[in-house]
C-alpha cells in the first residue's frame, strides 16, 4: 500500500513539473476578476454605489477631442465629489469605442497613482452584467456594444473633490469622404451632468462641412483644413452619444454623403443627405477665382393658417434670403394657398430693378384660402 502511495505522489509531482506556466492573458483575466469597489464611477451614465447613502457624485465632465485625419485622441476630465463624512473607495469604468487604446490615466490628489486597463467587448459585457446583478440596476447594459476601460481603486476623501483625467485613442469609421466620430453617453434623460465638449479637426484635404445629428453644435473654420467644434451651451445636458461627422472636400468640389434607413414596413424608408460646398467657393466678383453662383427659389405659404405673425415672419425671412444674394445670382418667389402665383416665370438675376420689384411683391402678400402644397412643389 505504501508503494502505491509513493507512486501516486511521484506521478502527481511529475504532472506539476510538466504543466506549462499560466499565460499572461489568463493572469490578466484573474486580475480583472477582482471585487468591485464600493463606488463605481461611469462618467457617461452616473455613479453607482452598494450603499446609496455613501455615493460619490459626478459634478462635471470636460472632453477635449483632437481628430487628425481618421485618428481621434479623446481626453476626459471627470470631476468628482464625496458628499459624505467618510472616506470612499471608487473605481472608474469608461465605455469606449471598439478598438480604443489607453494613452494616459491619472488623478489629482494624494495616494497611490491609479492604473487603468482595457477590457474587450466580451469582458465588458460580463462586467456590466455583474454590476447589474449586484446593484439590481440595468442602466449599464446600454453600453453593451462598447469596450471598457477599468481603473484601479482610488480614494475619495471626506467632503473632498477629485479630478480624474483619461486619454484614449481610436481609429474613426469613414464612408467615402465622410468621417464619423462617436462619444458614448447615456440615453437617460435623468442624467443632468453638463458635458463641455470641444473638438479640433485637422485634415490633409479641405474640410467642406461639419454636422451632428445628435446635438446642437457651434463650429468655425480656422482655415480650410482646420475646424474647431464645440457643443452649444443648451445641449451640454442633452442625453445620448455625441455623433459628429465631417466631410472632406472631393476633387469635384461639392461633397455629399447619404445616410439611408430602409424600412420594409412601409416599402421604403428614410434618408439624410449631408452636403457641403467647396471650402473655397468664391463669391461672385472675386478676382482670379471661378464664381459658384447660386440660384434660389423661395416658396411661401400664404394660406389662411398663416395669418398674422406667421406670414409676417415668413415674408421677412424671404426678403432676408433675397437680399443676402450677390449681384449676378438668380432667384424666384413662389407663393400659394388654393392657387399658385410666382414672382417671375423663371428665376431672374439679382440687380437693383429686380430687388425693388421683389420687395414690392413680398410686401403685398396676404393670407387667405387653403393649402395646395402638391401643385406648389411641382411648380417649384
Amino acid at each position: 500500500m505504501s508503494d502505491l502511495r509513493t507512486r501516486l505522489w511521484i506521478a502527481a509531482l511529475a504532472a506539476l513539473v510538466l504543466l506549462p506556466p499560466m499565460p499572461a492573458h489568463a493572469q490578466a483575466h484573474r486580475a480583472r476578476g477582482r471585487a468591485l469597489a464600493s463606488n463605481i464611477i461611469v462618467p457617461q451614465s452616473r455613479s453607482f454605489a452598494v450603499d446609496r447613502r455613501r455615493r460619490a457624485e459626478i459634478t462635471g465632465v470636460k472632453v477635449g477631442v483632437v481628430i487628425l485625419e481618421q485618428t481621434a485622441t479623446t481626453t476626459m476630465e471627470i470631476s468628482l465629489r464625496n458628499p459624505t463624512n467618510a472616506r470612499l473607495e471608487a473605481e472608474l469604468l469608461v465605455p469606449v469605442p471598439e478598438g480604443a487604446a489607453v494613452r494616459s490615466f491619472g488623478f489629482s490628489g494624494a495616494g497611490k497613482e491609479p492604473t487603468a486597463e482595457l477590457l474587450p467587448k466580451e469582458e465588458a459585457i460580463a462586467m456590466y452584467k455583474s454590476i447589474v446583478a449586484k446593484l439590481k440596476d440595468p442602466a449599464l447594459l446600454e453600453f453593451a456594444g462598447c469596450n471598457l476601460i477599468r481603473s484601479s481603486v482610488f480614494p475619495l476623501e471626506p467632503r473632498g473633490r477629485q479630478k480624474i483625467r483619461l486619454t484614449y485613442e481610436h481609429l474613426l469609421d469613414s464612408d467615402g469622404d465622410r468621417i464619423d466620430y462617436v462619444l458614448p453617453r447615456t440615453e437617460s434623460i435623468d442624467y443632468k451632468v453638463p458635458w463641455e465638449v470641444s473638438v479640433r479637426i485637422t485634415s490633409k484635404k479641405p474640410i467642406s462641412t461639419v454636422y451632428s445629428p445628435s446635438h446642437e453644435i457651434e463650429f468655425h473654420h480656422v482655415n480650410e483644413k482646420v475646424v474647431r467644434v464645440r457643443i452649444a451651451r443648451d445641449a451640454m445636458t442633452e442625453p445620448g452619444p455625441l455623433r459628429l461627422s465631417y466631410l472632406q472636400e472631393s476633387k469635384q468640389g461639392v461633397t455629399a454623403s447619404l445616410f439611408a434607413y430602409p424600412d420594409p414596413k412601409i416599402g421604403g424608408g428614410y434618408f439624410l443627405l449631408l452636403a457641403g460646398v467647396p471650402s473655397k467657393a468664391a463669391r461672385p466678383g472675386d478676382v482670379g477665382e471661378p464664381a459658384v453662383k447660386r440660384e434660389v427659389t423661395i416658396v411661401i405659404d400664404r394660406s389662411g393658417s398663416m395669418s398674422g405673425e406667421k406670414l409676417k415672419q415668413a415674408k421677412a425671412a424671404a426678403l432676408q434670403v433675397v437680399e443676402g444674394l450677390f449681384g449676378g445670382e438668380a432667384f424666384n418667389i413662389i407663393d400659394y394657398s388654393n392657387s399658385i402665383s410666382s414672382f417671375a416665370a423663371a428665376p431672374v438675376i439679382k440687380d437693383k430693378k429686380s430687388m425693388a420689384e421683389a420687395r414690392h411683391y413680398i410686401r403685398r402678400l396676404t393670407s387667405a384660402g387653403g393649402t395646395n402644397i402638391h401643385d406648389t412643389l411641382i411648380e417649384a
